[in-house]
C-alpha cells in the first residue's frame, strides 16, 4: 500500500489540476463508465462538504441502500477517502482495483503528453479508483464529495 500511496502522491497534487475533465472521461470510457452503474448525490462548496456527505450517506445507508462514500481529505490512509456501506475501502481492494485500472491511466498519461496536456492528478486517479469500487461492489448510490 506504501507503494501505491507513493505513486499516487507523486502525481499533481488536487490543488494542481487544468480545468478539464477529458482525461478522467477518456479513463472512464475505457472501464466501460462505471459512474453510470449508480446513482450519485454530488456535494459540493466551501465549507462542511465531509460532513454534509458523511451524514447522506449514513441516511441512505440507515435506509436500506447499499452505499459508496468519496471524501477528502483522508487523515492516516487513502483508503478513508472511499468507502462502501460505511466501511474504509481495504488496502487489498485498493491495490487489485488500482492493478485494473492502472492500464487505462497510464494511457490517458501518454495520450495526454501526444497533445500537450498533463498527466492525470492524484485526485483524478482516485476518483476514478472510487468510481470502479463502487461500480465492483456494486452500490446503489454513491455521495461524492
Amino acid at each position: 500500500m506504501e507503494e501505491l500511496t507513493a505513486a499516487l502522491l507523486a502525481r499533481a497534487p488536487e490543488t494542481d489540476m487544468e480545468p478539464t475533465l477529458a482525461r478522467v472521461e477518456r479513463v472512464l470510457d475505457m472501464l466501460g463508465s462505471p459512474q453510470q452503474t449508480f446513482r450519485s448525490v454530488h456535494i459540493t462548496g466551501t465549507n462542511g462538504k465531509t460532513s454534509t456527505a458523511r451524514m447522506a450517506e449514513t441516511m441512505l445507508r440507515a435506509g436500506g441502500l447499499r452505499t459508496g462514500l468519496y471524501t477528502s481529505p483522508h487523515l492516516h490512509s487513502i483508503g478513508e477517502r472511499i468507502c462502501i456501506d460505511g466501511e474504509p475501502l481495504l488496502d487489498e481492494r485498493m491495490l487489485e482495483l488500482f492493478a485494473e485500472i492502472e492500464p487505462y491511466v497510464q494511457l490517458a498519461d501518454e495520450e495526454a503528453a501526444v497533445g500537450g496536456q498533463p498527466p492525470l492528478t492524484f485526485f483524478e486517479v482516485l476518483t476514478i479508483l472510487a468510481f470502479a469500487a463502487f461500480a465492483d461492489a456494486p452500490v446503489e448510490v454513491a455521495v461524492v464529495e
